[in-house]
């Protein structure tokens, strides 16, 4: 049988009131997003500017990429960001340490993968 607890939440000493606290993180977030937007956004700009400049040196880049590593790599990364989000909504320590060590032993086997994938 379980039981739910809740915590009582304490306004930080610099809000006067929650109502306060909440619409200053509500605002701090969207400027993090803006922020994000903006600077992802420079980043593909710049990408294809230069890739309208150097369109010889893409095409050479591209044939030197190894698609098999591209594919484990995104396969880690959202198999990681997957673990995080159960983590984080489950709430407990337990499960971001045993997530963290599934996924450093997944690691260690794509490693081992991409050395013999290399050879």
């Amino acid at each position: 049988m379980s039981s739910t607890f809740t915590k009582k939440h304490h306004v930080a000493h610099h809000f006067e009131n929650a109502d306060q606290e909440f619409k200053t993180c509500k605002v701090g977030m969207w400027a993090f997003i803006v922020q994000e937007v903006l600077f992802f956004s420079a980043l593909f700009v710049a990408y294809a500017v230069f890739r309208g400049f150097y369109p010889d040196m893409f095409e050479h880049a591209s044939s030197l990429l190894n698609w098999k590593l591209g594919f484990i790599n995104t396969i880690v990364l959202i198999f990681s960001s997957y673990t995080m989000v159960k983590a984080v909504k489950n709430g407990s320590d337990k499960i971001i340490m045993g997530r963290s060590l599934i996924k450093g032993n997944i690691e260690e086997n794509l490693n081992q993968v991409a050395e013999s994938i290399k050879t």
